[in-house]
């Protein structure tokens, strides 16, 4: 390889990280209160993330078997190589988690030193999210994900429902508090004197 290559190369190199930091940096942390479609936005972030920094084998394949001694170089070498980039995924993906998410992550996850196992149990818990949004739905309950905010709007929905419910109990309760109000001019429960039409006349 000629030195002009290798040039090319150490640029181009130097171009992918600082192109990942900076999508790092613009990267938004995952709340404790993301979906489905939020869930999906964030993984393709992070996905693009990891590819600047030329470490997207790590999410793409399986973790290689440690080696021996009867291991060959390429083989150490290759294990090598995938432990610092598995680091530097876990690192990132775990400083664009909210601590609830993470905290919530079951222990042989979270002290696994695995990301494509914590990309994956992230992507389980979103999925169990979508459901437990499409349960609620008005008259839907096949539990598939639908429209981005689609959970959003049938919580809203079912809000709303449960606002109107309070109204109209609100509503009959004042009700019933003016059907014991006695009027001081004629003496009857409903109204009170400046209402009163017997006293009007």
């Amino acid at each position: 390889m000629s030195s002009s290559d290798d040039d090319f190369d150490s640029q181009l190199q130097s171009y992918m990280k600082a192109r990942g930091w900076k999508e790092y940096c613009a990267m938004k942390e995952l709340n404790s209160t993301f979906d489905y479609n939020g869930w999906r936005v964030w993984n393709s972030t992070l996905k693009m993330v990891i590819f600047f920094f030329g470490s997207e084998v790590v999410i793409n394949k399986e973790k290689p078997k440690e080696p021996v001694e009867t291991s060959s170089e390429e083989e150490k070498a290759e294990f090598t190589t995938w432990e610092w980039k598995n680091d530097l995924v876990l690192n990132i993906m775990k400083t664009k988690l909210c601590s609830g998410i993470y905290s919530s992550l079951e222990s042989k996850t979270k002290y696994s030193g695995n990301a494509k196992q914590m990309m994956d149990a992230l992507e389980q818990m979103a999925v169990e999210r979508e459901k437990m949004f499409a349960h609620i739905t008005l008259g839907d309950t096949d539990g598939s994900p639908e429209g981005e905010g689609s959970g959003n709007r049938d919580i809203a929905e079912v809000d709303g429902d449960e606002g109107e419910n309070r109204s109209e109990q609100q509503g009959g309760d004042v009700e019933k508090k003016r059907n014991k109000v006695r009027c001081f001019s004629c003496g009857k429960k409903g109204h009170i004197a400046k209402n009163c039409q017997l006293a009007s006349t």
